[in-house]
């Protein structure tokens, strides 16, 4: 509302708006042609001067944040009519324009990726997949990137959804030096190749892929510009344990064990269990892991809203009234949420700190670049309506400097 009043009171001018007696008055002075002809020249200026832009808040928003952020690079393409809240742009970052685009056509998640001004695919695979409203942008692709180059995204078009079939995963990188995709780095199953293989079969052979069920996965940067982490939140259906595993893969798609994130938390305890817990094998969510506060939390859409929870050392889970949707758990162990308006930070523990605008400019991860945590930011600017394309601009920000933005 404050946006508003400002911009009114700056760009409109209604000189209708004068006291009524004081025009009779001043008007009564003069003969009658005059009379005639400044009655005619304040009703073309009432027109005129009452008529104010279309307000735009979301466009204002961005305007006060934009010059205080890095201009990276801008990409557009027109070949997409889909509108944008079903299209995820996940750009390079790197000055070379590039990416990737995520859409999801009737609940059918596809990828295409940009080289230049051209856009490439789609990559397509899998059946038809169930959304659910506010998540479709994050429910069949997970981004991640090296902490060097090229950038990551795993597509899994199943989640590992055995109900539906299967549970694909496979993983695609972006070379910035040939601004080419490159992949499927590989195709695997994450749950039977990952999990069970990679320790369960080791811990305890009894246990299948069909009693787990992957609740959320987060790729995370490794110190190595060779290797990033895959963390996942599985539930163990038979007994409504939850683990948390973290693997490690690098840049030739080989993945190995890292780390049980819950026994890193507790020496001696392996899995979590909750007296009470809003997940189950048909929950949708997102789920996230801070080696900075060794905190871990888990978003679920339900009842029209985010719900928001984290576990820590004490293994207890506790819901935290975060507004809007989680963006990413910065380096320093800060959460990052944004409502469709405004960015948000709070602390580790669910505690606001402060808000700035957004409006049309949208977070989509933070990464290292040349060594300094950076946070990147996308704007869309929809030209198709007039004929013309699709444009996003892509911006950065050292996380540092993110109170520059509090408004």
């Amino acid at each position: 509302m404050r946006l508003r009043q400002i911009y009114n009171s700056r760009h409109t001018i209604c000189l209708a708006s004068r006291p009524e007696r004081y025009v009779r008055t001043r008007m009564s002075l003069l003969p009658i042609d005059i009379r005639m002809l400044v009655v005619f020249v304040q009703v073309t200026l009432s027109l005129v001067a009452c008529f104010s832009p279309t307000f735009n808040e979301e466009v204002s928003l961005a305007s006060l944040s934009k010059p205080k952020l890095n201009y990276l690079h801008a990409v557009s393409t027109n070949r997409i009519s889909l509108p944008t809240t079903h299209i995820s742009y996940f750009p390079v970052p790197a000055g070379s324009m590039g990416g990737f685009l995520g859409v999801t056509i009737k609940d059918y998640p596809k990828l295409y990726y940009l080289k230049g001004s051209s856009l490439k695919g789609p990559i397509e695979g899998g059946e038809p997949i169930p959304t659910i409203p506010g998540l479709e942008s994050f429910y069949g692709f997970v981004l991640g990137n090296y902490t060097g180059q090229p950038l990551i995204v795993i597509y899994f078009p199943y989640l590992s959804n055995p109900s539906i079939g299967g549970s694909d995963l496979l993983v695609f990188s972006y070379d910035v030096a040939s601004s080419s995709l490159q992949g499927p780095t590989i195709m695997k199953k994450i749950l039977s190749d990952l999990a069970v293989s990679l320790y369960f079969s080791i811990t305890d052979p009894s246990i299948t892929a069909n009693d787990l069920y992957l609740l959320g996965l987060q790729l995370r940067a490794s110190i190595l510009p060779t290797e990033v982490y895959i963390d996942t939140f599985i539930l163990q259906k038979s007994t409504n344990r939850y683990y948390e595993l973290s693997f490690r893969m690098d840049t030739s798609g080989t993945v190995s064990f890292n780390l049980n994130l819950v026994a890193n938390r507790s020496s001696g305890i392996t899995y979590l269990e909750f007296n009470s817990s809003p997940f189950s094998e048909t929950t949708v969510g997102r789920y996230f892991y801070s080696p900075a506060s060794k905190k871990s939390y888990a978003q679920v859409y339900q009842q029209g809203r985010y719900w928001t929870f984290y576990w820590d050392e004490e293994r207890t889970l506790r819901e935290i009234p975060l507004q809007g949707k989680v963006s990413t758990i910065l380096s320093s162990g800060d959460l990052l949420c944004e409502d469709g308006r405004y960015g948000m930070l709070y602390s580790s523990d669910g505690r606001f700190q402060y808000k700035f605008g957004l409006g049309t400019l949208s977070i989509p991860y933070e990464l290292y670049l040349n060594g300094t945590p950076t946070i990147v930011f996308t704007e869309v600017i929809d030209q198709r309506a007039e004929g013309g394309q699709l444009f996003y601009e892509t911006y950065t920000l050292p996380t540092d400097d993110l109170s520059k933005l509090k408004e």
